[in-house]
């Protein structure tokens, strides 16, 4: 009997050690995370930091496709605005030009698009007043205001010359 004590007092005391070993060990893996998880969010801050000082949370610009249908030419919400018909995949001067200016009340209609083959004419309609009295002959320019044709530009220097007084 007296060695049974013996032997659940060294058991007691083995597992107290044990369980003073794996407070140590569950301590240091606790500080351990402490440690990384604040240098995580010291780097994290100074990122932040940084970019806030660079301004790079700033609104960065928005490319926004103005490309339309023919169709639609009469139909955008703005007071003024302008539609050019040229073909996309030939002519990089009038994109070179529109790439310039800033506005965005300046639409492109592509003329090699089958969509919008209706309009694509020998002749031109320059007093057009509707979607479907458009008639395009070439590289053209139209100024709209208030849903009403008032400049019809024909031919690319013509074009390029007045999307140059553009903004």
């Amino acid at each position: 009997m007296a060695n049974l004590k013996k032997t659940i007092k060294k058991n007691i005391k083995k597992n107290i050690e044990l369980k003073k070993h794996e407070d140590k060990k569950k301590e240091k893996v606790i500080n351990l995370l402490k440690i990384v998880g604040s240098i995580l969010f010291v780097i994290v801050l100074a990122v932040l930091v940084t970019k806030l000082a660079n301004g790079d949370f700033a609104k960065k610009e928005e490319t926004v496709d103005t490309t339309i249908l023919a169709g639609q030419t009469f139909d955008k919400k703005y007071d003024t605005y302008y539609v050019v018909f040229y073909d996309f995949d030939n002519d990089s001067s009038v994109t070179s030009r529109l790439e310039k200016i800033s506005t965005n009340k300046v639409f492109k209609v592509n003329t090699k698009d089958k969509l919008n083959s209706s309009v694509i004419s020998t002749s031109s309609n320059v007093k057009a007043s509707s979607a479907d009295e458009l008639k395009i002959n070439g590289v053209t320019l139209i100024k709209i205001e208030n849903g009403k044709n008032v400049e019809y530009v024909e031919g690319l220097s013509n074009v390029l010359s007045s999307l140059s007084n553009l903004k």
